[in-house]
């Protein structure tokens, strides 16, 4: 399906539930008024392609009020897989982002789903001085679909991980002696 989102046209994929390996096209930044607490907040959102050139689009996540580190930040993890292991606190995270030299300036970007105003594109996010926004690195993210108030059907991201493991360590299997039951 080919929808006009923020003034750029292209394809946009519905996928049927399950888990689909993915490429980072871009990070948008801007305003998204939250409606359950009544004020706005500053979103990113990610954009994801396929091998097919489909693009999956993340529903904006918060960022915390100066990129303050948050284990429970979907901005983290996502950035986490994109890294191949997760952020921790002591990871140097910098997003470089076009206008925005300090908290304030990101709190003035451009709304997002409004007309007219298109939020900025990310130019570059490192973490510990490795860049994660234009790697080609591939991730796993596993999909359902999902229906909005409105009606309409969107999918939804339940996971992501880095292709080829990266997230958690497995431990080697214990060798028993014989005789020795499991």
């Amino acid at each position: 399906m080919t929808r006009q989102v923020a003034r750029q046209e292209y394809e946009t994929g519905m996928w049927e539930n399950g888990t689909y390996a993915f490429t980072l096209k871009s990070i948008r930044v801007g305003v998204q008024h939250d409606i359950f607490n009544d004020v706005d907040r500053v979103r990113a959102q990610f954009i994801f392609e396929d091998e097919d050139g489909d693009v999956l689009e993340s529903s904006p996540t918060n960022l915390t009020k100066n990129l303050a580190y948050n284990d429970r930040s979907k901005f983290f993890e996502y950035l986490g897989a994109l890294h191949g292991t997760p952020i921790k606190e002591a990871d140097a995270v910098i997003v470089d982002m076009p206008g925005v030299n300090e908290w304030a300036d990101a709190e003035a970007l451009p709304r997002f789903y409004t007309s007219g105003d298109r939020p900025v594109d990310v130019a570059s996010i490192t973490v510990n001085e490795i860049e994660v926004l234009n790697n080609d690195k591939k991730v796993n993210i596993t999909l359902t679909k999902e229906l909005s108030a409105k009606g309409n059907q969107f999918n939804k991201i339940v996971t992501i991980a880095p292709q080829g493991g990266g997230g958690k360590v497995k431990k080697p299997a214990i060798e028993r002696p014989a005789g020795i039951p499991e």
